[in-house]
């Protein structure tokens, strides 16, 4: 499925990832804007690194919307068991590293608490100018 990609770490791509409705029940009366996005985009990444897509495709540029999603607060916590309940030849810090590559986009991430843990997580560079503007209904981004 992901073979594709070689010809795309030929070519040293940009791949941005947006999630969608997630494929799972979500919480009752929780629109998945709300949360199951958050989450989507972490599992996704996750996934990515899990199933070595990251460290297979170095030169592919992985773009997370929304922050990464909880990707920055939770990637020690990824990283620690990944050798015990995962893979015991994988060492944490190669899962984190790999979690690391990753770009992070900023739209609808850019408050106080979010905003500081992705600076304090994100290799230098990686975190880029992100807008919703054009799909944002009017009521959200009024004050």
């Amino acid at each position: 499925m992901l073979e594709p990609l070689r010809a795309e770490h030929r070519r040293a791509a940009n791949v941005f990832v947006h999630p969608a409705q997630p494929p799972m029940t979500l919480l009752p009366g929780t629109p998945a804007p709300l949360a199951g996005y958050v989450f989507d985009t972490t599992r996704t990444a996750l996934n990515l690194v899990l199933n070595g897509v990251m460290s297979r495709y170095p030169n592919v540029r992985v773009i997370l919307s929304r922050g990464g999603g909880s990707l920055p607060c939770a990637a020690y916590r990824f990283s620690g068991p990944t050798s015990t309940v995962v893979d015991q030849n994988r060492k944490a810090e190669n899962v984190l590293r790999d979690l690391k590559r990753f770009y992070f986009g900023t739209a609808l991430s850019a408050g106080s608490s979010a905003l500081l843990s992705l600076l304090a997580f994100a290799e230098p560079g990686h975190v880029l100018h992100g807008s919703d503007w054009s799909f944002a209904m009017k009521r959200a981004v009024r004050r």
